[in-house]
């Protein structure tokens, strides 16, 4: 609330400024901007008046969103957290060993019954929605983790790298209906298909390769070589000794 009314004091005087000044055209903001690179006080201070409430609401907005990310994962959480407790623990009411010890309990700490919700269909679509994309939270749960950011050799490397690649060709993967059916062993082909229905260039291609053979490569869950299997196979069944005489 305060911050809104800041912000009217701010746009009115901004209004109020627009108006007892001569017509602001683009020749005078060129000239002014030229002035404020050049260490011109005056001309900051022109620049602040004329622009700052885009910039003061730009922030702000921004601000709000950042705080609507955290709030949607930590509700999530809450929700979560509470509805699994107060059901595990009518669950332990419901079989104490001492029936009546277990209904007393339970008729004291929850006459009600299961009164805690889990998280709306709702908030998980959203939680969702906030996770499938860069934003202030994730960033902050990014920085807590080690990241190479060079080899992408470690499992967390590999997914961020291609989560990455994913968000930047996003619009290509909207464009192209049918690419998520398409495996990967396929993809070339399919792709150069496209190339040649004018759907897609070279370099388009090029990027969505990368990405799908990044995903690809994210979500192998096999460490072991064909080889080492085969070794470990023969390890646990050897063959049968032969008997001595």
């Amino acid at each position: 609330m305060n911050s809104f009314k800041l912000f009217q004091f701010i746009t009115f005087s901004n209004y109020f400024f627009k108006i007892s000044s001569l017509k602001i055209t683009k020749e005078l903001l060129r000239q002014h901007v030229q002035k404020a690179k050049e260490g011109h006080q005056i001309s900051f201070n022109f620049l602040l008046d004329v622009f700052w409430p885009d910039v003061y609401n730009y922030q702000l907005k921004r601000t709000q969103n950042d705080n609507d990310a955290e709030k949607t994962h930590a509700q999530w959480a809450l929700d979560h957290c509470f509805y699994e407790t107060q059901k595990a623990l009518l669950d332990l009411a419901q079989n104490f060993p001492n029936k009546f010890v277990g209904l007393l309990i339970r008729i004291t700490a929850f006459p009600m019954g299961q009164t805690m919700k889990a998280p709306s269909d709702k908030l998980e679509h959203k939680l969702a929605s906030l996770m499938m994309k860069n934003q202030s939270y994730r960033e902050k749960l990014r920085r807590r983790i080690f990241l190479s950011g060079t080899d992408n050799k470690s499992r967390l490397d590999k997914v961020e790298a291609a989560f990455q690649l994913i968000l930047d060709n996003q619009s290509l993967f909207k464009r192209l209906k049918g690419i998520g059916k398409v495996s990967i062993h396929n993809l070339s082909a399919f792709l150069d298909k496209k190339i040649a229905e004018g759907e897609i260039n070279e370099t388009q291609k090029e990027a969505l390769l990368k990405s799908e053979t990044a995903r690809w490569e994210a979500i192998q869950v096999d460490e072991f070589a064909f080889e080492e299997l085969t070794d470990t196979k023969e390890k646990l069944h050897p063959e049968p000794l032969e008997t001595v005489q």
